[in-house]
């Protein structure tokens, strides 16, 4: 007897198909398996989301404290001016006191 190729290939074939489809049990696995991928996109696209609104609530309130602590930075170096302009001002008429009472018994 002969062999026939085409025969060997159709057979070839026939088992090939049959070994590529899936059981009811592999399919359902797949769509689970689908299902969780699908969801862990959606938990990973939700985290950053929030932890970018975070980050710009955190600039946005750094933005204020910066302004605040300039402000206050600016109040604190006029008061010190002045308190530096107060001492000043008692040292020169300490001084002036010390030279009238140093000049006196002249």
């Amino acid at each position: 007897m002969k062999f026939n190729p085409l025969f060997a290939l159709a057979a070839a074939a026939a088992l090939g198909f049959t070994a590529c489809e899936k059981s009811p049990e592999q399919k359902a696995a797949d769509a689970t398996s689908e299902k969780l991928d699908d969801k862990a996109k959606d938990v990973k696209d939700a985290g950053d989301k929030a932890a970018t609104e975070v980050k710009n609530d955190a600039a946005v309130n750094a933005d204020v404290l910066k302004d605040k602590a300039d402000a206050v930075k600016k109040d604190g170096a006029a008061e010190a001016d002045a308190i530096k302009k107060n001492a000043e001002d008692a040292a020169k008429t300490l001084e002036k006191k010390a030279d009238e009472v140093k000049d006196a018994p002249k």
